[in-house]
């Protein structure tokens, strides 16, 4: 059984993810974002952007994760670092019922299209601003003539390539910000 686990794992990895496109958390961030949520005082949430089997696009973050886990997937993934890990990294894509707050926005065709057949500097370009805030350098996402799920799915991707989002409430602007460290 331990090495039908290895072999699917591995199966995953391989076909899982986009060529080029890094994972988002390490093996080692799994086991120490495991670790932080059992810790009795919580961490800040990370939020993260993911994609159900059906192509819909949601924001969850690690605390939702360990609840979904432990509600569903204890029996399949053992252990908690494991799902993140499989999860996090959309090796194993959840079902959209796994999620609190459904979805309606599905992976825009379009931006898909663009993100597909670009690379990560193209699609910055095409679709942010180069910007500074306290000293850091920023992308800023031109949202003007946007809908809602494009805009989602342009957060998607960027989460995809290790960029922090930050949305900045009172002015309705997503940034996006370079970050190795995603945890």
């Amino acid at each position: 059984m331990k090495y039908l686990n290895i072999l699917i794992i591995s199966f995953l990895i391989c076909c899982g993810k986009q060529k080029g496109v890094k994972e988002i958390i390490s093996t080692a961030d799994a086991l120490v974002i495991e670790k932080e949520l059992n810790n009795p005082i919580p961490s800040p949430p990370t939020l993260i952007y993911m994609m159900d089997k059906s192509g819909y696009i949601h924001l969850t973050d690690y605390q939702e994760l360990k609840s979904l886990y432990t509600i569903k997937y204890k029996t399949r993934f053992m252990p908690l670092s494991k799902f993140l890990y499989l999860t996090v990294n959309q090796y194993y894509k959840l079902e959209k019922t796994d999620f609190s707050e459904t979805s309606n926005c599905k992976v825009s065709p379009v931006i898909e299209e663009t993100y597909r057949n670009t690379n990560i500097d193209v699609f910055t370009n095409k679709y942010c601003y180069r910007t500074k805030h306290k000293g850091k350098d920023m992308l800023g996402l031109s949202m003007k003539n946007l809908s809602t799920c494009e805009i989602k799915t342009i957060t998607y991707y960027f989460f995809q390539n290790r960029f922090r989002i930050v949305y900045d409430d009172y002015h309705n602007d997503y940034y996006f910000i370079k970050n190795e460290n995603i945890r």
